[in-house]
């Protein structure tokens, strides 16, 4: 009888290795006077993990069943090995009446098994999150993880436990708000994902429901974006809120913001060498014409290094406190003068020589028939135009008339000059000018024979005979 026992135990262990988990209980059968080896029957009750399904007497069915499904998993997916989902058990036993029904055992134990392949799996906590396609990429998948938030160096030392590093940064803290490691697993296929799939759910995590506070900008197309929802997402999570309804400033909007399966915070020293901004010094200088400037020293930034205490979780920082400076060169200032000086927009009345030009080529008065309203001075192209006098550019541009391009200054005491037949022009109108300043060149713009300045005064609106006011 014990011989029976034995070969029926070298069977089972013979087809459940890899595949099958066998717990064998040791059986020690109670023989009487009047049991015969032809009475004792064994029967075999059936596990899936902790769970009975029920007794057979021929576990040749399953062993059957998943000799075939895994065969069939492996020949569509070779790269891995497959197995029960659940450990599955085939606990023996002796009875001398054998009270089974092996087809209804074995139509539930498929309904419940699962066939899946061996694989590696990250384990946040005391749980298996995801699954990659070996142990080796999980251990991978959990150094990238911590890699994303954590400077090598900085999870090199934390792994010896130093805290100093050749850079001068000096670790005070790292810590994982739930254990991580790589682990063995047991997943379907779907269940599977690449490296680069599982790192994307290991960040993003659970999402849950947050508030977004609307800024300037803001429409809800953009805001669903920003989120990783579509705008039908978005207004499911705000039943109140219409497509094409106005969101203003501050309002508050339901949002999907992903929540990491772990929180990677760390605390470090860092020392940083920052520059330090110059000042600009504006000094008033009354010798220099108002509007006008220049630098008379330049600017130099300085050079300081900045020991910092900072808090990161996740990659961001969230507090920053500054421990101490160490000022390595000062910051020189620029210096700036403005000129404070008023040009006078009164004339004094005396007029200077509008030119540095030639002759006279016609005076004031009647000529070929008309009346001459000024002077021509001749001139080569492009010689100085000055202002006779202090005055206010009341006009300067293209004059349809005849004079081409022209200039006429109100000197504010009843007097006014025009320059005309300019090539040049280099004020404008508004501009305040003062006594001998160049305004223009001399051209032969409009209604002119030749290179000259065409000069009119005026006085209380009535033009005069400019060589009555200026002279050479």
């Amino acid at each position: 009888m014990m011989g029976k026992t034995d070969d029926i135990k070298k069977l089972i262990a013979k087809w459940t290795l890899g595949a099958v988990a066998l717990t064998a209980l040791a059986f020690a059968p109670v023989q009487t006077s009047f049991a015969k080896d032809n009475d004792i029957h064994t029967v075999y009750h059936v596990y899936l993990g902790n769970e009975s399904i029920g007794t057979m007497d021929n576990p040749e069915l399953i062993k059957s069943f998943i000799d075939k499904k895994v065969k069939q998993a492996e020949k569509k997916h070779q790269q891995y090995d497959f197995t029960t989902g659940r450990k599955l058990s085939l606990v023996p036993e002796k009875v001398f009446q054998a009270e089974t029904n092996n087809k209804q055992v074995f139509r539930q134990f498929k309904n419940k098994v699962t066939i899946k392949a061996d694989v590696g799996a990250v384990q946040v906590g005391e749980d298996k999150v995801v699954y990659v396609q070996s142990e080796k990429k999980a251990k991978e998948l959990v150094k990238k993880y911590k890699k994303h938030f954590v400077s090598e160096p900085l999870l090199k030392a934390h792994e010896k436990g130093q805290t100093k590093l050749e850079d001068g940064t000096e670790l005070l803290k790292l810590e994982f708000s739930q254990p991580l490691k790589a682990v063995s697993g047991r997943a379907s296929i779907k269940q599977i994902k690449d490296t680069d799939q599982a790192f994307d759910y290991l960040l993003e995590g659970n999402l849950t429901k947050a508030t977004y506070k609307v800024k300037e900008g803001d429409v809800l197309v953009d805001i669903s974006h920003k989120f990783d929802l579509s705008l039908n997402e978005l207004l499911k999570l705000n039943p109140k809120l219409q497509e094409n309804k106005l969101i203003h400033i501050g309002d508050k909007v339901t949002v999907k913001k992903p929540k990491p399966f772990v929180n990677v915070t760390f605390k470090k020293k860092v020392t940083k060498e920052e520059t330090i901004d110059y000042k600009t010094e504006t000094r008033q200088n009354d010798n220099m014409y108002k509007g006008k400037e220049k630098v008379v020293q330049t600017g130099k930034e300085g050079k300081q290094k900045v020991r910092y205490q900072l808090k990161v979780v996740n990659g961001q920082t969230v507090q920053r406190k500054t421990v101490n400076k160490d000022v390595i060169s000062k910051p020189r200032k620029k210096i700036i003068e403005k000129g404070t000086k008023v040009i006078a927009s009164r004339g004094t009345g005396n007029f200077r020589w509008p030119t540095h030009g030639g002759p006279i080529t016609s005076g004031y008065g009647k000529r070929w028939g008309s009346f001459h309203k000024g002077i021509d001075i001749d001139g080569t192209m492009g010689t100085s135009i000055l202002a006779a006098d202090n005055g206010e550019v009341v006009s300067a541009g293209y004059n349809s008339g005849g004079y081409g391009k022209r200039i006429v200054i109100d000197h504010n005491n009843g007097f006014r000059t025009t320059y005309n037949h300019l090539s040049d022009i280099d004020v404008h109108t508004g501009q305040t000018v003062k006594k001998g300043q160049s305004i223009a060149n001399m051209g032969t713009s409009g209604d002119s024979t030749g290179t000259h300045l065409h000069f009119e005064v005026i006085k209380n609106g009535s033009t005069q005979n400019p060589l009555d006011y200026v002279h050479r």
